[in-house]
């Protein structure tokens, strides 16, 4: 495996908004309902114009949910 920096994300990055709902393919409201529920971690505010969200929190969030049993339907 090579060192190169385009290979992989470092722990230590961060993901813009766009980012996060490209690779969850989910809708931006839909993220920050998530948010507002608990359900996914808050983004760090590097700026006054600059939020991110650590690639780490992300990760912990992401592992987290695949550990979680499938919902199964009723009825």
């Amino acid at each position: 495996m090579s060192d190169n920096p385009t290979n992989f994300i470092s722990l230590d990055s961060y993901l813009t908004l766009r980012e996060i709902t490209s690779i969850m393919k989910v809708a931006t409201s839909t993220l920050y309902r998530w948010m507002d529920e608990g359900k996914f971690p808050r983004p760090v505010k590097l700026g006054e114009n600059c939020t991110r969200w650590r690639v780490s929190d992300f990760k912990v969030w992401q592992d987290a949910r695949e550990s979680e049993p499938t919902l199964k339907k009723t009825g």
